[in-house]
């Protein structure tokens, strides 16, 4: 098997080493096909590979650890006595600076700025150094200490709350001028700020600085960014007639409907027309017919600026053809497609899904240079002149679609299945040999960050691995992502090969990630494992505590109200959130959901992937079987759920070829629910490669 199973990251950790090679004994794989089976990290455990069946490792790494866990026990527990014979004992120890960071913290309030300055002298080269500082600062602020928070403030270790804090200390210390002004700037914002910021706004606003136009300002921007609560709140800070027409724009906020009743907009001022503006932009999202026809009465009676014209059109423009506009009205309305590239996209996107092939090639013309040299629209341009009956026309689609064809991207697979040419996966491994491995993960940041990882300390590894690889060049990055992807840790090694630049490790940018997991639950829910882990590598880069801004959850982004319903219907074991940082739970829950989708959609891997990424009934909503298949993933209405589909059907091609099961870009049962004039049926008439 050539691997070793050792006290290193990742479970189970056991003392002894099952070597049955010395020929292969730090093979990357181990990790990718057996699931916490780590290889041989080199500096980590001294071992010899000289082809013994079993060799028992020193387990001081292992010792330290436990020691290390000890030592914090008793930290927590007050038996600092005990504590500090410990952290003695670990002076050799990788993670000697957190112990000395953790007893300094509990002892902030008595330390003084030479013991502080001397801490981040001596581990300056760790982020505990920042932190400490920005404890300590706290700590000052919190206890009222304003003229030492102003002496000792470090800039470059400024945070949102210390930016308030030291607002607050200059106003505490007679700067009230200077206090003022940086009070106005975190005041126009539109999102929340922290508790810490309370006193400081305080103190402005009762010194008459919050005037009608920046209280109407900030509830606007909230507003608009849908930060509802925010503008609950603010509204309070509404004065007079602006406060009835923020209580307005609210109601509009929530039932853009009202916009409709034209009695409710008699006045013909500023704050009206912004109501009105709020309550147009919010019904096109989900009618823009209806919003441009209230729009164009409303212009007829307002006095709206040359700006809010030009921006309206052009928004409502976008929606509508997001929408298919159904009228086809885009075309007459008064705005420059040349002066909007995002506009020129939707247009074109709207000729596709209307199969007006002249139409979407007159709109790429129109495109800046650097967007027609994209390969989703070469593609398109190639698409449509494959289809016309001249020959030149068809010779120039070839040429296209077999440039394309090298790429490893959607457009680039579509293009070749067109021409029944390989996928070009371009897999180029990095070049790292094992002494620059050791070299690498000998560094102490790397050693530090690792240890955290192992001891599951998610936050802080991930702190002290981006500290740490934030100055190392291009060639060390590369290694990094090696090391990472060694250990296991597969969102820091996708992440460090991308801040690198390489591209084309696909076993790093595409770990076989939990693999035994997928393996298993793919064969109970009967889907292809190459989909689910392309699911998982878009939800997630495998990073099993991952949290979307809308709650989702774990390696599989499950939401939580989501994996109540699978784990009742499929009886999944689900008890709790938690359950969903799990890696097994969440890949369990995830994949019973994709099998439910499948089947949903008819086996549908291209409808169930949409659903996964925006729901089954707005999928339902948006399917056309009289349309390409590639037409209708390329007029997916949201942009997320677009791209979403095409990396995840490029992504588990590419998964197929890691497990050595090649799979096609598209089923051929996956095109029969769409429409005549496949992307599989258009080089028919396509002359052959010209000779060389």
């Amino acid at each position: 098997t050539n691997y070793v199973n050792a006290s290193l990251p990742g479970p189970p950790r056991t003392e002894v080493a099952m070597i049955y090679s010395a020929d292969n004994c730090t093979n990357n794989e181990a990790g990718e096909r057996f699931p916490g089976v780590i290889p041989l990290l080199t500096s980590t455990l001294l071992v010899l590979c000289l082809g013994l069946s079993f060799v028992t490792l020193a387990d001081t790494r292992f010792d330290q650890r436990a020691k290390y866990q000890r030592a914090v026990k008793y930290l927590d527990s007050g038996q600092r006595a005990r504590f500090l014979k410990l952290k003695n004992e670990l002076a050799d120890y990788a993670l000697e600076p957190y112990l000395a960071y953790a007893d300094l913290t509990r002892r902030l309030s008595r330390q003084t700025h030479d013991q502080i300055e001397a801490f981040r002298e001596q581990y300056a080269a760790t982020p505990l150094a920042e932190r400490l500082m920005q404890n300590w600062l706290y700590s000052l602020a919190k206890r009222g200490r304003w003229q030492d928070f102003l002496k000792y403030f470090d800039a470059r270790v400024r945070t949102p709350i210390l930016t308030c804090f030291e607002l607050t200390a200059m106003y505490k210390t007679g700067r009230s001028e200077e206090a003022f002004e940086g009070a106005k700037e975190i005041w126009l914002v539109d999102y929340s700020q922290p508790d810490e910021c309370d006193a400081i706004l305080k103190a402005w606003r009762e010194a008459g600085n919050l005037t009608p136009e920046l209280a109407w300002q900030r509830f606007r921007i909230s507003l608009q960014a849908n930060h509802t609560a925010l503008a609950a709140y603010l509204s309070r800070f509404l004065s007079g007639a602006d406060k009835r027409s923020g209580s307005l724009m609210r109601q509009v906020h929530r039932k853009p409907a009202l916009t409709r009743r034209k009695s409710l907009f008699k006045a013909d001022d500023t704050r009206t027309r912004e109501v009105i503006l709020h309550g147009i932009r919010r019904m096109a999202r989900t009618d823009a017919n209806q919003a441009l026809d209230l729009w164009e009465d409303y212009i007829q009676i307002k006095s709206f600026s040359e700006i809010e014209l030009t921006d309206t059109y052009t928004y409502l423009a976008i929606k509508l053809g997001q929408q298919y506009d159904p009228r086809g009205r885009i075309d007459d309305m008064p705005v420059n497609l040349r002066a909007n590239p995002e506009l020129l996209e939707a247009h074109a996107r709207l000729a596709l899904h209307n199969g007006d092939w002249n139409e979407t090639l007159v709109l790429i013309h129109a495109m800046p240079m650097e967007l027609q040299k994209k390969s989703k629209w070469r593609y398109w341009k190639a698409r449509v002149l494959a289809q016309s009956k001249d020959p030149g026309d068809q010779s120039s689609a070839f040429t296209i679609f077999e440039e394309i064809a090298q790429t490893r991207d959607f457009y680039g697979f579509l293009a070749a299945d067109l021409l029944k040419m390989p996928y070009h996966l371009q897999h180029s491994a990095i070049d790292a040999g094992s002494e620059a491995i050791a070299r690498v993960e000998s560094l102490a940041g790397i050693q530090r960050a690792l240890e955290l990882f192992t001891l599951e300390k998610k936050t802080w590894a991930r702190s002290e691995w981006r500290f740490s690889t934030r100055n190392l060049s291009s060639a060390d990055l590369e290694i990094a992502a090696k090391v990472a992807s060694n250990w296991g840790w597969y969102e820091q090694a996708i992440h460090t090969a991308i801040k690198a630049e390489k591209w084309d490790d696909l076993s790093i940018r595409f770990p076989l990630a939990y693999h035994e997991y997928f393996i298993s639950s793919a064969r109970i829910s009967d889907i292809p494992i190459n989909w689910s882990l392309a699911i998982a590598r878009q939800e997630s880069a495998f990073m099993p505590d991952a949290k979307s801004p809308a709650g989702a959850l774990g390696v599989m982004q499950v939401m939580p109200t989501t994996a109540k319903l699978i784990a009742k219907n499929a009886r999944v074991s689900y008890k709790s959130r938690r359950d969903l940082i799990d890696p097994l739970n969440s890949i369990k829950l995830g994949s019973t959901y994709l099998g439910q989708l499948l089947r949903r959609f008819n086996n549908n891997r291209i409808l169930a992937s949409a659903a996964y990424n925006a729901g089954p009934y707005r999928v339902e909503g948006w399917l056309n079987e009289n349309q390409p298949l590639d037409v209708w993933i390329e007029t997916i209405p949201l942009k997320e759920t677009r791209n979403y589909v095409q990396n995840v059907l490029l992504f588990a091609v590419i998964y197929s070829h890691r497990i050595d099961h090649r799979q096609p870009l598209i089923y051929p049962n996956e095109l029969s629910d769409f429409g005549v004039n496949q992307v599989s049926q258009q080089m028919r008439s396509t002359p052959a490669a010209p000779s060389q």
